[in-house]
């Protein structure tokens, strides 16, 4: 579904695949207890979306535009199909300077892809 490689220069760097799979009907989340996040559930891509833009969930760039992805597919069923025929591109995003803080911008223009 999707490839992030964090941005050189940062004193913590990751290489993360985000994948995408069809769940049972009634599956219920278990978090990782060794995990990075600080709550579980399940949610759908816009909910978060809109949640992330109140404020009232951080949402990093990697995480946040595989949700808008997410958000613009009718249903699992298509979100799956579209997965099976678009390439995974590696992003690599440049550090913006954004509200005077460095952060990863999700500006398509400076997205370096392989």
């Amino acid at each position: 579904c999707a490839h992030w490689v964090t941005p050189e220069g940062l004193p913590k760097r990751f290489d993360t695949r985000f994948f995408l799979a069809a769940l049972p009907t009634g599956q219920e989340p278990s978090p990782d207890p060794l995990g990075e996040h600080e709550s579980l559930r399940w949610a759908e891509p816009e909910e978060a979306l809109q949640e992330a833009a109140r404020g009232e969930c951080q949402l990093l760039p990697p995480t946040r535009a595989v949700l808008a992805w997410l958000a613009t597919s009718s249903g699992v069923e298509d979100a799956l199909r579209r997965g099976r025929s678009a390439a995974v591109e590696t992003v690599r995003p440049d550090l913006g300077d954004v509200t005077g803080e460095r952060y990863p911008g999700l500006d398509l223009s400076i997205l370096h892809r392989e």
